[in-house]
């Protein structure tokens, strides 16, 4: 077993380590390890160190001991999103785990699909109208507004306060913005000094608690008919002990859901839409493979099967431009991985991004390319777009649902082209995008 002080380091830029170079340009920061023949490198940011992870079978064995590799949270992120799924850690963890997972088995998702059919058809009207007005349609404002939509319905179900969850909504919105501000800003005044910035997301946590708790209340009593994510959890039990989730565990669970929930996959359908604006032939080959399996009728999630070429851009598309772009693990204690042996405390960073690029992830691997993933022979030896292991996330088929019914729907009704001058780069943030925002032309078809 190696020790951790034999491993290569990166070059400091100055008394902030390499600060200067990550923050210029974080994905091309991160081609600099990759160049180095080792399964971790040692690099500084500010005061802190990491350990970028090299390999994927290495970064595969570390996220599989999930237990002694843990996320971990900061404390703005606790006090500003709480402990739920994507922020706990071991027997809480695993408790939630539990409770949730039936929420996100595939017949539930597949129970969402006709509300999601319902807020394309209502996006797709509004965009028809937009490119009628202007001229234009903005796909990236458009793409999210449908995926949060399907996720306020699937959360709170059809009939809602819109005044409400607009409230939640905007609250959330600048929750995460505070979040991303005091990750990106290690002066940011803590939560209990009353600056501005801190007095509003107070105010934003306690009218989204009041909001959900009393949606908690309601819910619990509701005959509709319906069965919301909400309901699966205040109803959920572990089976080994027969508890719940809590009403503030629950309220975490929503804030985590409209955060993870509406970017990653919006900003999927963006760069599908783009790419595949790019690439004509690719785009005409999807479009008659749509044309000839479903005609007009509306996507089913359990026929997916029949449409290989979508589900092929689509993993294309999120192995060019994975959401979760950049990630972090801290040894619980004394950890292993990759032979090498390391002390409690230790963290670690890896990227998504720069692995699904490399080539040894697979050939020409800068290039889109969706026959790649229909032949054997080609297909890419690891694809992790919504992580690996026991903690990978619990929501990525619903995501993929919305992808797959947003993008058949918009290519049945409508071609697109992009606005001429157009020039888009994707952008690292807390989720991968697309600046400046996708702008196309719509023609009914």
């Amino acid at each position: 077993m190696r020790s951790s002080t034999e491993l290569p380091r990166l070059s400091n830029s100055g008394p902030l380590g390499v600060m200067r170079r990550f923050l210029a340009n974080p994905l091309i920061f991160f081609e600099e390890p990759h160049k180095i023949d080792a399964p971790f490198v040692k690099f500084r940011l500010a005061h802190k160190s990491y350990y970028y992870v090299n390999r994927y079978e290495v970064l595969e064995e570390l996220l599989k001991k999930w237990k002694d590799f843990q996320k971990g949270s900061s404390k703005l992120a606790r006090e500003v999103l709480g402990t739920g799924l994507v922020f706990a850690e071991e027997a809480d963890w695993t408790k939630q785990r539990r409770i949730m997972a039936p929420a996100f088995y595939q017949k539930a998702i597949e129970s969402y699909q006709e509300m999601m059919h319902k807020q394309l058809s209502k996006s797709l009207d509004q965009w028809q109208a937009e490119q009628e007005n202007q001229g234009m349609v903005n796909m990236t404002d458009g793409f999210y507004k449908f995926a949060i939509r399907s996720l306020q319905d699937a959360l709170f179900g059809t009939h809602n306060d819109e005044d409400e969850l607009q409230t939640v909504l905007d609250g959330i919105n600048s929750l995460f913005q505070h979040l991303i501000a005091g990750q990106s800003n290690p002066l940011l005044p803590p939560l209990w000094i009353p600056t501005g910035r801190n007095r509003k997301s107070k105010h934003h946590i306690k009218s989204i608690r009041e909001i959900i708790l009393r949606t908690i209340r309601e819910r619990e009593q509701a005959s509709d008919g319906q069965t919301t994510l909400i309901d699966m959890m205040i109803h959920g039990r572990e089976e080994s002990s027969g508890t719940g989730l809590s009403d503030d565990n629950v309220i975490d669970q929503v804030k985590i859901f409209f955060v993870a929930g509406s970017e990653t996959s919006s900003n999927t359908m963006t760069f599908a839409c783009w790419l595949l604006a790019q690439y004509p032939a690719v785009y005409r080959r999807l479009q008659e493979e749509i044309d000839q399996e479903l005609g007009q009728e509306n996507l089913h999630l359990k026929d997916i099967g029949r449409l290989p070429y979508l589900r092929a851009v689509v993993n294309e598309t999120l192995r060019m431009y994975p959401p979760n772009w950049i990630n972090t693990r801290t040894t619980k204690g004394k950890a292993d991985a990759g032979g090498v042996q390391f002390q409690s405390g230790t963290d670690f960073m890896f990227s998504p991004y720069q692995l699904h690029r490399s080539e040894a992830c697979c050939e020409q691997a800068n290039k889109f390319l969706p026959e790649r993933w229909l032949q054997s022979d080609s297909i890419p030896r690891y694809f992790f777009p919504f992580s690996l292991g026991p903690r990978k996330c619990i929501g990525d088929q619903f995501a993929l649902a919305e992808i797959y019914i947003a993008l058949s729907g918009l290519i049945q009704r409508c071609d697109w082209t992009l606005l001429e001058g157009y020039e888009g780069q994707e952008q690292p943030g807390a989720t991968l995008y697309l600046s400046p925002k996708l702008m196309l032309h719509l023609q009914a078809r």
